[in-house]
């Protein structure tokens, strides 16, 4: 009730990529209730491989906005990019 509003609000569930496949997928179902519109991956300049993220993206079933890239907000914050996910997944980094 608090989160409703006249004006439409864009709510947007943070995943830490530094997290595992299953704690991810346990945040993304507890938070559901909140019935979030886009995912935004934080924390991508401190992990190496992400291959489980497809299947999280797929079970949520919400597109990623966002990506941050380090702790200097908003420079390090970029949109989400699906070839970039993409080259994250297979191990080529975010670059």
């Amino acid at each position: 009730e608090t989160l409703k509003s006249e004006t439409p609000i864009e709510l947007n569930l943070l995943l830490s990529l530094t997290t595992s496949r299953e704690c991810m997928l346990d945040i993304a179902s507890r938070y559901q209730i909140f019935d979030y519109d886009h995912v935004i991956l934080t924390r991508a300049d401190e992990c190496t491989r992400v291959g489980f993220l497809w299947d999280v993206l797929d079970r949520i079933a919400k597109p990623v906005s966002y990506i941050t890239n380090g702790q200097n907000v908003p420079h390090d914050i970029e949109k989400a990019d699906p070839q970039k996910i993409a080259r994250m997944i297979v191990g080529s980094g975010l670059n």
